[in-house]
């Protein structure tokens, strides 16, 4: 699923994996999560059940699932149709998490909002925070990325700062104690989907383990361009364009019960406690992290691919997992990436979208089946950006329009309920989500 980080509208784009063009860049989740942003500005994200936008105006707007994340503070459980955050039209940059949002305004500010268990909002608490808030005084912030509950984002002088969860290293932080005792749920959990509850989650209990930092901090000493934050690791590139990695090796379910190896080639381990490099090239860009596979973008418009395979979210034409980065295809014109839970997205320089890995949820086609090699969704040339979520997806065009497709069990498509009335309402293709396009405005 998961997350991402994104450069400035200035910058002309985003990494993810966000996390978002989304997701292209950097930076989803999510644990599942992206976003990413094109030339005139527009940026779209994805978390697990909400999604979240800048449109061309600067204007914040977010949808979905309102139990947590979506920033809106009205009491209900979904917000459906999107609907507007704070006021202005100076936002810039976002991150879509599992359950979090960042996001960078113009002035270089730094904002905040969702479940906060781990302190992955960064105001210095572990409470819950419904609607956009303030982190710290800095002003030159520049990129950010969500994961499952830890965030990252990158300042304008190219430091790292990292906070929240840090159970398993994804923090880059060895200071921080992960310790892996827990004082049990620090929040409640979301309502059974089809049951309504207008509770929100109490203040935090003291923590037994202090494996967390709930505010950011900075990582070391060396300049990045790009970051993403999946489930519970972090990929990022330097501006000397060398890929890193850290936090969680996950165990692949797969027959012979291997390891995905985290960085690429090297033994298998259960966690990296600081960014460690993959691989020998220079040349990365983009990067974009799911739930427990990743993708990259090489300067020469290559695209490549490493971690769990079983839905082929890989893009190889196999069901093989690959513990190092490997190259999807022979193509040269990939420029945004997006790395869902079990799925990818990709748009080429013709402006065409593809799709691979499962497509029961996340991609048109015949549910059940997936796809191993990239796929062209339609045939049309004016896709810009795309965000993958954990079972949905947000993708724009190049005329500030905002579509999505996926599963709508939290109202995440952002379409009028009279027309997705079931909570299991499935979108098999891109559907325009009228009250976002430049007309609604």
């Amino acid at each position: 699923m998961l997350n991402l980080s994104f450069l400035p509208r200035t910058a002309g784009f985003a990494p993810a994996l966000s996390c978002l063009r989304i997701l292209a860049l950097s930076v989803g989740l999510l644990a599942g999560l992206s976003g990413q942003q094109a030339a005139y500005g527009q940026q779209v994200g994805a978390g697990a059940a909400y999604s979240v936008a800048i449109r061309a105006d600067g204007t914040l707007w977010t949808w979905g699932d309102n139990r947590y994340e979506s920033g809106w503070s009205d009491e209900k459980d979904k917000v459906e149709p999107p609907v507007a955050l704070l006021s202005g039209t100076t936002w810039q940059a976002l991150g879509a998490g599992e359950t979090h949002t960042l996001a960078v305004r113009t002035d270089g500010t730094l904002w905040g909002w969702g479940q906060n268990q781990r302190g992955q909002v960064g105001n210095n608490t572990t409470s819950y925070r419904p609607t956009p808030t303030q982190l710290g005084s800095a002003t030159n912030w520049r990129s950010v990325a969500a994961g499952a509950a830890h965030s990252l984002a990158v300042r304008a002088d190219g430091t790292l700062w990292t906070w929240g969860d840090n159970q398993k290293g994804q923090l880059g932080d060895p200071t921080v104690n992960r310790a892996s005792s827990h004082a049990g749920e620090i929040q409640p959990k979301p309502a059974a989907r089809g049951k309504t509850t207008n509770a929100k989650p109490a203040a935090s209990p003291p923590l037994v383990n202090k494996a967390y930092r709930a505010v950011p901090a900075q990582v070391g000493v060396a300049t990045w361009q790009s970051v993403a934050a999946g489930g519970t690791y972090s990929l990022g590139v330097q501006t000397n364009g060398t890929l890193w990695a850290w936090g969680s090796n996950p165990e692949l379910v797969a027959d012979d019960q291997e390891q995905w190896g985290f960085p690429g080639g090297q033994e298998p381990k259960p966690e990296l406690a600081v960014p460690v490099r993959v691989g020998s090239a220079t040349t990365w860009q983009r990067i974009d992290a799911g739930s427990n596979h990743a993708l990259a973008l090489r300067q020469d418009g290559t695209l490549w691919a490493w971690g769990n395979n079983q839905a082929g979210q890989l893009g190889t034409g196999t069901n093989t997992f690959a513990k190092e980065p490997v190259q999807v295809g022979t193509g040269t014109t990939w420029q945004s990436i997006a790395a869902g839970e079990s799925f990818s997205l990709a748009v080429r320089a013709d402006g065409t979208l593809w799709a691979w890995g499962n497509i029961a949820y996340h991609k048109p086609g015949t549910p059940g089946n997936d796809w191993t090699t990239p796929t062209q969704i339609g045939t049309a040339t004016t896709w810009a950006t795309v965000a993958a979520g954990s079972k949905h997806a947000v993708a724009t065009q190049t005329d500030g329009t905002i579509w999505s497709w996926g599963d709508n069990g939290g109202g995440q498509l952002g379409h009028q309920p009279s027309t997705h009335v079931s909570d299991s309402r499935v979108g098999t293709s891109p559907e325009l989500i009228t009250e976002l396009s430049p007309k609604a405005r």
